[in-house]
């Protein structure tokens, strides 16, 4: 018995925002899919789950950061990652 029977479809899609928004940034996300700018009926939920996609993203670090990540050395020094 599958739990999640719609899994691969769920993950797929799932993939596609996570290179769309790789492939057009944060900034073409807002343009195109904010409630302010986007008048669709849903565009609010859509909104919220390309933005959880986002925020996974960072998390796992596929995006950039705004700042540089450094790691502490064992001779207390910290260098950039």
């Amino acid at each position: 018995m599958n739990e999640f029977p719609n899994k691969d479809a769920i993950i797929e899609k799932f993939n596609q925002i996570q290179n769309e928004i790789l492939n057009i940034g944060w900034k073409g996300i807002l343009e195109i899919y904010h409630p302010d700018s986007n008048f669709h009926p849903e565009a609010f939920k859509i909104f919220q789950l390309y933005k959880d996609v986002y925020e996974n993203m960072k998390k796992r670090l596929i995006i950039e950061t705004d700042f540089p990540l450094t790691v502490e050395t064992s001779n207390s020094e910290n260098k950039e990652i």
